[in-house]
């Protein structure tokens, strides 16, 4: 065991992943510092490597009741250094195991613009860059520099630039390599931020929150006050209000022909809505992308709908929530089955933004359905019905 290791019992795994969820079996350790891990990591055996799985704070990772191998729980690592450079730009170093709000709040602090739209966005930079975390028309891969990285099969370390993490919409080279977690684990992120007045707000939910509150555009601070405000009122703060345990998120919007993004819009809300839609919805793809929201109201499913111990958030619905008592196979299970409804009665497939620790035992869901029969829920928040209105500087 290295000297910043501990092993983490099973019965805690619960309090270190935002589902509250545990496990029955497996090995968890948890370490901070990347020296740490890459010490760990060259001190297993090299046919043993295989089986370490590498997490940060378990924020979009729902955990089986068993799992084989060892969870290497990295997080809780620090700021680096600022370094100024020419034109008003700052290069900021950040550990990989370091909370990507805790980043966010820095860059705040430091008069540093690029990523402050990020806020209260749950799990490490790292992670974040992995998944080239988005939000609000700001993303990492916007401000990524270069990362160290250690290969996980030889212990080494190398360098990653922005060709070879190839970003695309919510993904990197590293999500798309399969698995549990990449051949290659990221140690250390160089964002370049910028000391000029940040770039006008595009969304028009969030400017609009902004300005009735009177911030100016240019306060990075009010920036991100007024984004955890806005993610609050979905419930999407880890413990702030209306929070409710769970991963986020747990499917992507699926890319879907521009006439289809419309058809399916104005069945959910209406012909106005529909024509202003690919004006407003505007995530960083090529690409139309159908926010996973709006498929799943079209697929019939609501705010708040429940299965036993396992419900869609009453505040955001694409929040598979742990309603109190639910286990991670359960969880798994209810996403299989909304997965299943959308293909049947939209013929779209639904990826999950989730990962996956573990090998779940999916139910049957006539058994499960049985077991849990279905609540549903009451209806959608104030924030979904009033979305999609008209975006910053359109007429």
């Amino acid at each position: 065991m290295t000297a910043g290791m501990r092993d983490v019992p099973l019965g805690e795994l619960a309090f270190m992943n935002t589902s509250e969820v545990a496990s029955l079996s497996g090995d968890a350790v948890a370490v901070s510092a990347p020296q740490e891990l890459a010490e760990l990591v060259r001190l297993t055996d090299q046919s043993e490597r295989r089986f370490l799985m590498v997490a940060g704070e378990l924020s979009n990772t729902i955990v089986s009741e068993k799992f084989e191998g060892r969870l290497v729980i990295f997080r809780g690592g620090s700021l680096g250094d600022f370094e100024v450079r020419s034109g008003g730009d700052v290069l900021m170093e950040v550990e990989a195991s370091c909370s990507l709000d805790a980043a966010v709040q820095a860059s705040c602090s430091e008069g540093l613009a690029g990523i402050e739209l990020l806020s209260g966005i749950p799990g490490t930079i790292g992670a974040a860059v992995a998944q080239n975390v988005a939000a609000y028309g700001q993303s990492i891969s916007d401000v990524f520099v270069t990362a160290e990285a250690l290969d996980m099969s030889t212990g080494e370390e190398v360098r990653l630039g922005p060709t070879e993490l190839a970003f695309a919409y919510r993904r990197s080279s590293l999500k798309a390599s399969g698995g549990f977690s990449p051949p290659l684990v990221i140690l250390a992120v160089h964002l370049l931020l910028s000391r000029h007045a940040p770039e006008p707000l595009r969304y028009a939910d969030l400017a609009r929150w902004h300005r009735d509150r009177g911030r100016s555009e240019a306060d990075l601070g009010a920036r991100r006050q007024s984004v955890l405000e806005l993610r609050s009122t979905k419930g999407m703060v880890v413990g702030g209000e209306g929070w409710v345990p769970c991963s986020g998120s747990f499917f992507v919007g699926p890319s879907v022909p521009p006439d289809s993004a419309k058809e399916i819009a104005e069945s959910v809300r209406g012909p106005e809505f529909a024509e202003r839609f690919l004006e407003w919805y505007r995530p960083d793809v090529a690409a139309v992308r159908l926010p996973a929201a709006i498929v799943l109201r079209a697929a019939g499913f609501m705010n708040g709908d429940r299965w036993g111990p396992v419900g869609l958030g009453a505040r955001h619905i694409l929040a598979l929530c742990n309603l109190g008592g639910a286990c991670g196979d359960q969880i798994v299970t209810v996403g299989a089955h909304i997965a299943g409804e959308v293909r049947r009665r939209l013929g779209i497939e639904l990826i999950p933004e989730v990962r996956v620790l573990g090998e779940p035992v999916i139910a049957g869901w006539d058994e499960f359905s049985a077991r849990y029969p279905f609540s549903p829920g009451s209806g959608e928040p104030e924030w979904a019905v009033s979305m999609g209105g008209r975006h910053v500087g359109t007429n």
